[in-house]
C-alpha cells in the first residue's frame, strides 16, 4: 500500500489561517487538547455501545528522512508558507519552522478500537 498525504481541497470554501478560532482551542498544551479532541471523536464514532472504546497513544522520535512522503510534505508546508507570504506572520514563521531542516521528527501515534 502506498503512503501518502492527504489535504483536502478547500474547493471555493474559505481559507483561514493558523488564527482561526477553531484552532485556537489548541493552544497552549496543544497535546492535552489534541488527546481530549482525539477521544471525544472515538466516542462519537462507536460503532458497537455493547463495547467499551479503547484508544491508545504511544510517542517517539523518528530519523526525518524515514517519514513517509517527506518530501511531498515539505513542498506542501513551503507552499503554504508561500500563501500567507506577506499576508499572516505567524503563519509565515509556522510553516518556516516546519520545512527547516532536522534530524529526527517526535511523533505521537494513536489508534482507536
Amino acid at each position: 500500500m502506498d503512503t501518502f498525504w492527504h489535504f483536502p481541497a478547500t474547493t471555493g470554501g474559505l481559507i483561514h489561517s493558523i488564527n482561526h478560532a477553531g484552532l485556537e482551542t489548541f493552544r497552549g498544551n496543544s497535546l492535552e487538547s489534541l488527546t481530549r479532541e482525539i477521544c471525544q471523536n472515538s466516542l462519537d464514532a462507536v460503532k458497537n455501545e455493547t463495547k467499551p472504546v479503547i484508544v491508545e497513544f504511544s510517542s517517539f522520535i523518528i530519523d526525518t528522512n524515514k517519514v513517509p512522503g517527506i518530501d511531498e510534505l515539505k513542498d506542501v508546508f513551503l507552499k503554504c508558507q508561500q500563501t500567507w507570504k506577506g499576508k499572516n506572520q505567524q503563519c509565515e514563521y509556522f510553516f518556516g519552522k516546519c520545512i527547516t531542516n532536522r534530524s529526527t521528527t517526535y511523533y505521537t501515534n494513536f489508534t482507536n478500537q
